[in-house]
């Protein structure tokens, strides 16, 4: 009995040796800032999407994001970076008329601006824990003059995941969860080296940001703490590291459709205070309304969009030097019916439509303005539409949604055409390359394939092959001041 005490206490002296040390390792860490925010990819299946880095290619960069594209390096623009999910990816449109393309349109129209490139890094499903190594890339590689984060509607999605897991999994990725905040796990981690064997990409459902499963959960009220917490210490590395690199950062709160969106799969509670705004609404008691939606987006069972703790948080970081704020949120909610947003600017519950695209942009343009040191009044009364007029054919005027039922192209040109734009609000740009080269073979208008070509290229990383293309529109459409644009910020 005496040796088995001993060897207990052995056994029990070496545990409390190895935690101490481990203790003080990661107080070291942490007093060092190393890994701090290093490899913070997440754990769940459907926010595995792929490498996401900035890669240099011959004379430029390509900047991650679900519509990567290449830029010229050295740059010849002021460049903008727009991080976030699908909602600032602009997810069923173009990135030439989402947010950021609206916004870039504007403020190439801006009296003394210079060139300027606003370029759309959105990816859908991707939430603050893996933008933090998104950022990081691009701050490496990408030349970047300004960075704008708009991320919050897919915070709570990983904590659903556990939610509806079975038991021994869940367990098993909470305590994953718990070890990835400990600095000295990570640098373990990092010593180990990666698979050759990266997981598969989600369904496209998952990808867009929907949620994972179907039936009904609560989410537990410490998991949405925790979705919170996780959410700022992000936000706030991501400024670390932007401060580091030198470059401004707006941050834009998060604006989501109030008025008109209810899951149908969602809790009792969720429901009643979603009626009560609907009824106060009726009787015309709009605050009472709008405090009350408010309340049903914070107790949503399956949260899918931001709220408010998380609009509280973009506030408060915005406080700190170098960063500005830009209240995209109580902006469009003064064009909002009843000051509350709701399908008039979205079509779901957190994906703008074309108006709230166009709107957002608008806003946006003025808070990069004013981020870069500019005058944001120099914008108002700007006309963003074509000079010329809209031309369905041209892949940035094209205004649609994405369609269920695609059309059929047969040798139709124009149905090559609609397929190219469709296939590019998908993110499918190899095949919208390919849909346009064969309208251009049927016979469709040459500078407009010839713009549609130009700018798929630049989205496939083809730099050289962009600047011919977009030198042929160029050369047709020499009085349009947005090809010129477009093509000057390639460089020579």
């Amino acid at each position: 009995m005496p040796a088995r005490h001993a060897n207990l206490r052995k056994v029990a002296f070496a545990l409390a040796t190895a935690a101490v040390l481990f203790s003080g390792i990661e107080g070291v860490l942490r007093l060092g800032g190393w890994y701090a925010d290093a490899g913070q990819d997440s754990p769940f299946d459907f926010e595995q999407l792929g490498t996401l880095e900035a890669r240099p290619v011959a004379g430029g960069v390509i900047l991650p994001g679900a519509r990567s594209q290449v830029v010229a390096s050295p740059k010849r623009a002021t460049r903008v970076y727009v991080i976030g999910g699908s909602a600032a990816q602009g997810s069923g449109y173009t990135p030439f008329t989402a947010m950021p393309g609206w916004a870039e349109r504007i403020l190439r129209r801006a009296p003394g601006m210079g060139p300027i490139e606003v370029f759309n890094g959105g990816v859908g499903g991707l939430a603050s824990t893996q933008l933090v190594d998104v950022v990081r890339s691009a701050l490496t590689l990408g030349e970047l003059d300004l960075l704008v984060v708009y991320a919050g509607n897919n915070e709570m999605l990983d904590a659903l995941e556990v939610v509806q897991m079975p038991d021994g999994r869940r367990h098993t990725e909470r305590i994953s969860r718990a070890l990835w905040g400990l600095h000295g796990f990570r640098m373990l981690s990092a010593l180990v080296p990666a698979s050759d064997n990266p997981p598969p990409p989600p369904p496209p459902s998952q990808a867009d940001g929907e949620l994972p499963h179907h039936q009904p959960v609560q989410i537990q009220e410490s998991s949405r703490r925790e979705a919170h917490a996780r959410y700022r210490d992000r936000i706030d590395a991501i400024l670390d590291l932007a401060e580091h690199h030198g470059v401004p950062v707006v941050l834009t709160t998060v604006a989501t459709n109030q008025r008109d969106h209810l899951d149908p799969q969602g809790s009792p509670r969720e429901r009643e205070l979603y009626e009560q705004g609907q009824q106060h609404l009726a009787a015309g008691r709009i605050d009472e309304a709008r405090e009350a939606f408010a309340a049903a987006e914070e107790n949503a069972a399956r949260p899918s969009r931001a709220d408010r703790t998380i609009r509280a948080t973009i506030r408060a970081l915005a406080e700190r030097p170098g960063a500005t704020l830009c209240d995209l949120e109580a902006e469009l909610s003064s064009h909002a019916e009843h000051g509350i947003p709701g399908r008039d600017l979205f079509f779901d519950s957190c994906h703008f439509n074309a108006h709230g695209h166009q709107l957002a942009g608008t806003f946006l343009a003025g808070c990069i303005a004013e981020a870069l040191g500019e005058d944001p009044g120099a914008l108002t009364g700007l006309d963003p539409n074509p000079a010329g007029g809209w031309d369905p054919q041209r892949l940035d005027h094209h205004r649609g949604f994405w369609e269920a039922q695609p059309p059929t192209p047969g040798d139709d040109p124009a149905k090559h055409m609609k397929w190219g734009h469709l296939h590019v609000a998908h993110s499918r740009m190899d095949q919208a390359a390919t849909a346009y080269q064969r309208a251009l073979e049927l016979g469709a208008p040459p500078a407009a394939m010839a713009v549609n070509l130009g700018l798929v290229a630049q989205h496939r990383g083809q730099l050289d092959d962009a600047r011919r293309w977009l030198d042929q529109a160029t050369a047709a459409l020499p009085d349009d001041p947005d090809l010129a644009a477009q093509r000057a910020v390639l460089g020579p």
